[in-house]
């Protein structure tokens, strides 16, 4: 059956809207049309978002939606992590009148895919051999972290979510402890979302400044890490080495976690940025390898940069298929 979606992602600073025309038996990546992408600061909430799109998009909205939000989902329900917002697919339903609307956590949706992107929008940042019919591991950074894996069973995939960027995040070197020691005394606990995410960047230059004396001006994150790729200024490069070392840590870690022998995929815009510099220093692999007697385990397994920009919407949509497909086959 043919039919056509409106699919979105829901970040901590954007949101992203579009259309899916689906075809039948097709296992194809979804192609979607009429994108547009808003800063979520410009809405009081969700609802307001989609009128906007609605009106701007100047026809009928798509029956039936599927929405990755950056956040926990319960009963179709998400209270956002990192923005002021409750998203329930209930109430869209009432208030837009769609047929259906389900809604998904973010890192769930990319985990998914995963399984429809082209090989040639990925980067290989560490080499190894995907071992097929194997589990995959998905971790991506922007304004938080997110964490999913996706696994094979009875022939289809199934995307599973986590809530694994608030673990905690442990130094290795004397230049991390000291790192963390500064960034604790300011922050309280540190978790891997605190130092990986894009204000990570930004957190970990500040601290190091800090801790060495160096007086450095106001800088986003992107800019310190565009810096670094230029080698223009020695403190970013020395962040972005840093980075990179618990990067690769935390990401050995998911992967001995989820089993991930499939290969683990890093996404969002932090991942889009620094990918030359993953792929050109040896930080992040040799810190995702060190794992004393798993070393040999963690060899085997690639990690491949995701460089789509859209990929939530992407896995979203594609999941829907999958949803419908499965619902089809069950008879219900």
């Amino acid at each position: 059956m043919d039919f056509s979606c409106l699919t979105a992602d829901v970040g901590g600073t954007n949101v992203r809207f579009g259309v899916v025309n689906h075809k039948a038996n097709d296992p194809s990546r979804p192609l979607i049309t009429d994108q547009m992408i808003y800063p979520c600061a410009s809405f009081e909430s969700i609802d307001v978002a989609v009128e906007t799109y609605r009106d701007q998009l100047k026809q009928p909205l798509p029956g039936i939606a599927c929405v990755a939000v950056a956040g926990p989902v319960k009963n179709n329900i998400v209270r956002m992590t990192n923005r002021d917002w409750m998203i329930s697919g209930m109430d869209l339903t009432s208030r837009f009148g769609f047929e259906e609307v389900i809604l998904l956590n973010d890192a769930e949706a990319i985990a998914y895919a995963t399984r429809v992107i082209d090989p040639s929008e990925l980067r290989n940042v560490k080499p190894g051999q995907a071992m097929e019919g194997s589990p995959t591991a998905v971790i991506t950074a922007g304004t938080g972290v997110g964490v999913s894996s996706i696994a094979p069973f009875d022939g289809r995939w199934y995307p599973l979510a986590s809530e694994a960027g608030h673990i905690s995040l442990s130094p290795h070197t004397a230049k991390e402890i000291a790192l963390f020691d500064f960034v604790r005394s300011v922050s309280g606990s540190i978790s891997a979302e605190l130092m990986l995410c894009g204000e990570g960047i930004r957190r970990i230059y500040y601290a190091l400044a800090a801790i060495e004396g160096i007086v450095v001006e106001k800088a986003e994150p992107k800019e310190i890490a565009e810096l670094a790729l230029k080698g223009e200024d020695p403190l970013a490069v020395e962040t972005l080495e840093i980075y990179s070392s618990l990067l690769g840590s935390y990401a050995g870690d998911i992967a001995l976690t989820f089993g991930a022998r499939g290969g683990v995929y890093l996404a969002g815009n932090v991942m889009r940025t620094i990918e030359p510099f993953l792929a050109k220093h040896d930080q992040f692999r040799t810190s995702f390898e060190n794992k004393r007697s798993m070393m040999h385990y963690l060899e085997e397994i690639p990690v491949n940069v995701i460089m789509v920009e859209e990929p939530g919407m992407v896995g979203a949509s594609a999941w829907l298929d999958h949803s419908l497909a499965t619902r089809s086959r069950l008879g219900r």
